[in-house]
């Protein structure tokens, strides 16, 4: 009687799948003694846990993917950059043209032009798709305290980010503003 419930044990500890513990450590060789052996035997037997014990390896062995740097080359192009606004736009609306603007390096391009209403069109653009939802905050160091924010959105195979200044914006803006941009993650604190 004995014999057959040591069986019935022994059976129905190797119909049990494995723990992730117990994958890790087969994986890691730290099992030891009876656990060692059960494992062993459950692994030659279950292909779930087979399955299993290769997905958890792939995990372990794969090469880390890196996150874009905080500063990365689109968010140093904009940092650096500064976009005129001068009376040259009020004529555009009729030319139906605009401003063009871009970096030296081709990090990003934009377009700025005055709209029917009066307000002011700004499109900034990349293709660094990678700061898809990373923020991009417009502002004046003529005018402390005065920004507007919008968010890169991806379009296609690049990334936008829209801005519309109203008739108040640009009342509060000197006629020959220098606009500039900041480039920030999600996660990151506005800068003042």
């Amino acid at each position: 009687m004995e014999a057959d419930v040591i069986e019935i044990y022994r059976r129905t500890a190797l119909l049990l799948h494995l723990t992730d513990e117990e994958l890790v450590g087969r994986l890691e060789d730290t099992l030891e003694g009876l656990t060692s052996l059960r494992v062993a035997a459950h692994l030659r037997r279950c292909s779930v846990c087979q399955g299993r014990l290769e997905f958890l390896q792939s995990i372990l062995t794969a090469d880390v993917i890196a996150f874009p740097d905080r500063r990365s080359r689109l968010g140093e192009a904009l940092n650096v950059a500064s976009f005129q606004i001068d009376p040259v736009l009020a004529k555009a609306a009729l030319t139906m043209s605009g401003k063009d603007f871009k970096d030296a390096e081709g990090w990003f391009y934009g377009r700025m032009y005055e709209r029917n209403d009066g307000t002011l069109s700004i499109s900034i653009a990349s293709h660094a798709t990678e700061e898809a939802g990373s923020i991009v905050d417009l502002f004046s160091d003529q005018m402390p305290g005065w920004q507007r924010t919008e968010t890169f959105k991806l379009e296609g195979e690049e990334i936008v980010a829209r801005f519309v200044l109203t008739l108040e914006d640009r009342r509060q803006l000197p006629r020959a503003c220098q606009l500039r941009c900041r480039l920030r993650h999600p996660d990151a604190e506005p800068s003042e």
